[in-house]
């Protein structure tokens, strides 16, 4: 068994590494509704593995050889009877500001899964106002300096925000957020593999891009297992390139909410200007990050109309979306398939399935 471990390794991908980090760190009380007792920080364990890209891409190159893999986490809310654990599945990306053969220096993305062992129950865990469901959208956000202590060792340390919530699939749905100190070692399988020349970059075509996008979500409105009513969003923005890998956006959406309209016919609201329609017009601002196929997008937007809500008048979504082609080569249309996250805050408001286009 143990002769057989070099050839293993061997058909590793290059610059394979595993690490295991320990956090600690506060879960955010971003609702004075929220009635559950946080009496400790809450605490945890992360197992990931991680390979280096090769450079054989464009995008290697535009974002420093970045590192891809997956990580295993279980977060202990320290609220045993009513919070529970946290137990997730995310693929990330890892993109670095600064990179030397002893230090690295970056950031994380990460969209998973996540499953919550004591989510809401109206009859046995009634305390438990955040989170609606067992299964859950795990975002990871960090930020990630690792120092070589060996030839094979890296010490690594940083902070991550975290946040689980079920997007208003089933309610309550407040979300967990957490804000996290880590602090871990990490140890490299296999060596990075010789960096490969990229083909170079298509020249430019045109300063600025036209897309075309429209999504689906449901959401259930107010009630503990009530109704789960759809909602239909249209939407149409400009984009300019800043670099091969990062584009500004600016447009408008529009959102069909039939939930508000289902209120309107249960109880005998006439339809009208100002807040009696079901419609939602915002105008959107943002930025997307190219790595490869994936946009990473972040808008912010707000509403043009009186949204007929007790949330905000702004929010923002974030999201991934991979596209056909990818985008350095700059087809003239490109179709794409993403998932984004809409919040008013630091609350989930719904999970958007959506399909577009860019010209």
């Amino acid at each position: 068994m143990l002769a057989g471990l070099p050839a293993t390794a061997q058909s590793l991908p290059g610059g394979m590494e595993l690490a295991l980090d320990g956090f600690q760190g506060r879960t955010l009380r971003h609702r004075s509704t929220m009635v559950f007792a946080l009496p400790r920080p809450a605490r945890g364990l992360r197992l990931e593995a991680s390979w280096q890209t090769d450079g054989s891409r464009p995008w290697h190159h535009l974002h420093h050889l970045p590192r891809l893999g997956w990580s295993v986490m279980m977060l202990d809310y320290v609220n045993p009877e009513v919070l529970g654990r946290a137990w997730s599945l995310v693929p990330f990306i890892d993109a670095f500001f600064l990179r030397r053969e002893r230090l690295r220096l970056g950031m994380r993305v990460g969209f998973g899964l996540g499953w919550l062992d004591h989510p809401y129950d109206r009859l046995t865990n009634p305390g438990n106002n955040a989170i609606g469901s067992a299964i859950n959208n795990t975002t990871m956000l960090s930020l990630l300096g690792q120092v070589r202590v060996a030839p094979h060792w890296w010490l690594r340390a940083g902070g991550t925000l975290s946040h689980n919530s079920n997007a208003r699939l089933q309610v309550p749905n407040l979300g967990l957020n957490t804000a996290k100190l880590r602090l871990g070692l990490a140890y490299a399988i296999t060596p990075d593999r010789p960096v490969q020349a990229a083909a170079p970059l298509p020249p430019a075509r045109r300063p600025v891009g036209i897309t075309l996008r429209t999504g689906l979500a449901y959401v259930e409105e107010k009630v503990p297992e009530g109704p789960k009513y759809p909602v239909h969003v249209l939407a149409a923005y400009l984009d300019y390139p800043l670099s091969p890998k990062s584009r500004l956006l600016g447009g408008f959406e529009a959102a069909f909410d039939r939930g508000i309209q289902a209120f309107f016919l249960d109880n005998d609201i006439p339809k009208g200007p100002g807040n009696q329609q079901p419609w939602r017009y915002s105008a959107i601002v943002g930025h997307e990050l190219l790595i490869g196929r994936v946009g990473v997008m972040t808008q912010t937007f707000v509403y043009l109309n009186d949204p007929f809500s007790d949330r905000d008048s702004w929010g923002f979504k974030l999201g991934p979306q991979v596209y056909l082609h990818p985008p350095t080569r700059q087809p003239a249309a490109n179709a794409f398939l993403g998932v984004y996250l809409k919040a008013h805050r630091a609350i989930a408001d719904y999970a958007e399935l959506v399909l577009g286009v860019r010209m």
